[in-house]
């Protein structure tokens, strides 16, 4: 007599991956993708839905991995100050090395809190199982300005907008293309739903500090020039940074 199997489920590759996807805190496209997402409205007392952070690149650490500090002139504080450092590096460096100078630049990217449709298939067709989240996503000032040109068409046509809690609705984005020639194509679906039906616990998970959750690397203009000398040892930044406050004044 065969044994009695036990419960199991033997789901697609596609829908694993949404599974593993789900649990991670940050959204990153790929090229080819294309999602549907939920915007969640803006935290707290933010005056918009696009988050902006701005951070240092091309520096590293004794161990040689790379690292992006804030920076302080958007995200100081009262301990470390709004005057950065890296600022005032990046304006000498680009009297002397452009390349050098753009690498070090402060970028600012824009975060949104979104929920993800999650799908399976059913008779070979895609079926719409819930929604993950919320997960932070990032988007460049040009996939920016696509998003708000959403908001603001719908507000001139009296319209809710896609990310009001209660009368929004989702956006579909494919991304094309990777690094510089990224393009994000947002879309909306047209279906008119509140957060609390397809998501009930949103409220309760909902981001409220974006700063810490994307994990904002804020450090004092003493860590900024550690990380300065390890990155660029060969420069002398008594120099650079007495030359960059120069040019600041």
């Amino acid at each position: 007599m065969a044994l009695e199997r036990p419960k199991f489920n033997v789901p697609s590759a596609a829908e694993s991956k949404q599974f593993v996807d789900s649990n991670n805190r940050f959204l990153t496209l790929k090229d080819g993708d294309t999602v549907q997402l939920r915007f969640l409205p803006a935290a707290g007392d933010n005056p918009s839905i696009f988050f902006p952070v701005a951070n240092h690149h091309g520096l590293k650490t004794q161990d040689n991995k790379k690292v992006a500090l804030a920076c302080l002139g958007v995200h100081g504080t009262v301990e470390t100050g709004k005057r950065c450092l890296l600022c005032e590096a990046s304006r000498y460096l680009k009297e002397t090395d452009e390349e050098l100078a753009k690498e070090t630049r402060a970028q600012t990217r824009f975060y949104t809190q979104v929920l993800q449709a999650m799908f399976g298939t059913v008779g070979g067709k895609p079926v719409l199982k819930g929604w993950s989240g919320p997960k932070l996503i990032q988007w460049s000032g040009k996939a920016q300005g696509k998003l708000q040109a959403i908001a603001d068409s719908m507000e001139k046509m009296g319209e809710p907008l896609f990310y009001d809690p209660d009368q929004g609705q989702a956006l579909m984005v494919t991304r094309i293309g990777a690094k510089m020639d990224t393009e994000y194509m947002p879309e909306r679906t047209g279906k008119i739903v509140g957060l609390d039906e397809i998501r009930p616990t949103w409220g309760d998970e909902f981001l409220t500090d974006i700063n810490e959750a994307a994990g904002l690397n804020v450090a004092s203009r003493e860590l900024q020039l550690s990380y300065l000398r390890v990155s660029y040892p060969a420069i002398d930044w008594a120099t650079a940074l007495v030359a960059g406050e120069a040019d600041e004044d």
